[in-house]
């Protein structure tokens, strides 16, 4: 399978796919952060402006672990001067219903990558039921990290699987896909299959979301074929479209929609306490990159299995993993390929 890499590549175009099984909440996990950067990447001051005021009102909570474990390796300079580099960026995005309090569970983990010449993200999914080693409990599904030991616990085991250094930590409200679908006017998508959900019917072919109605469509599994396969597929339909529409030249040049449009997001996100807004915002205006410039990836799994305590798993494909891994810690993922 081809991977799902929308748009352009700078870096050579990956080959293969992973299996996409995300669950309901993984566009609003990427978009919460991700789409808040890639808007620093425009020129201009009122750009400029309107990302500062949005990085000034992310909320802030304690999401890392221990500076031993959670501290990159090598500094990351986020001034893109001349003469200066950069190091790649990893963030654990985390998915919940309640980000403020930082508290609750969280059932959608991903990585957002961004390469040292911030030209390519890509963003990484972690099925909620993968069975993981999670650092002082045992082997379980990876969202039983969050329930064990909340977002600093979350960020370890993914650290530890990987074997890379976390640099910072998010939390996304899930809720926020319905304000920011609103926001936008909705989002039009391409639905390869009729179904109904919760009173709504989404036929096939174009079709444009909105609040609840697109909060349902990428929520439904059991009426589709394929289940939480497709719904994840759907998933990443809506998060490509928020994407593309929120950084559209119509939204953009419209100060009053762009800046409602951040202040959804801002209103969405929790960030680490490492992670201020002053070097958010430098972050943002870094980045040389589009929406079209993410690529989307999954942990490889070998199957399914039944463990006696735990239930049902996706099982790692420690090889698959192993490159993935590889990839990761040279920032070349653009080369990556299962």
């Amino acid at each position: 399978m081809q991977i799902g890499f929308s748009g352009r590549a700078r870096r050579a175009r990956p080959r293969r796919a992973l299996r996409p099984r995300g669950r309901r909440i993984i566009a609003t996990v990427a978009l919460g952060l991700a789409v808040m950067l890639l808007a620093g990447g425009a020129a201009g001051v009122y750009l400029y402006q309107s990302t500062r005021t949005a990085t000034e009102h992310v909320h802030h909570a304690d999401l890392m672990p221990d500076r031993r474990s959670a501290a990159p390796a090598h500094p990351v300079t986020l001034d893109r001067g001349k003469g200066s580099t950069s190091a790649p960026v990893n963030l654990v995005l985390m998915g919940q219903d309640a980000p403020r309090s930082a508290g609750g569970r969280s059932d959608t983990v991903m990585l957002l990558h961004l390469d040292a010449d911030r030209q390519t993200a890509y963003l990484i999914s972690l099925p909620r039921d993968l069975y993981v080693a999670i650092p002082g409990h045992g082997k379980n599904k990876i969202n039983a990290a969050y329930a064990e030991g909340g977002p600093q616990l979350t960020v370890r085991t993914v650290q530890d699987l990987f074997g890379i250094t976390i640099t910072h930590a998010a939390i996304v409200d899930f809720r926020g896909l319905i304000d920011i679908t609103r926001e936008l006017g909705g989002v039009t998508i391409t639905n390869p299959y009729a179904f109904s959900s919760h009173g709504y019917f989404y036929p096939q072919g174009k079709i444009t979301l909105s609040g609840r109605q697109a909060m349902w469509f990428v929520r439904e599994r059991y009426a589709l074929p394929r289940g939480d396969l497709d719904r994840t597929a759907n998933n990443r339909r809506v998060l490509l479209a928020i994407l593309d529409k929120g950084l559209s030249a119509r939204t953009v040049s419209d100060p009053a929609r762009f800046r409602a449009f951040l202040s959804e997001l801002a209103a969405s996100v929790t960030v680490d306490n490492g992670f201020s807004a002053t070097q958010l915002h430098k972050l943002a205006l870094s980045l040389r990159m589009s929406g079209s410039d993410i690529g989307q990836l999954q942990v490889p799994t070998s199957g399914f299995a039944s463990v006696p305590g735990v239930g049902s798993v996706d099982v790692v494909d420690q090889r698959g993993l192993a490159k993935l891994s590889s990839a990761l810690r040279r920032d070349d993922l653009g080369s990556y390929h299962d």
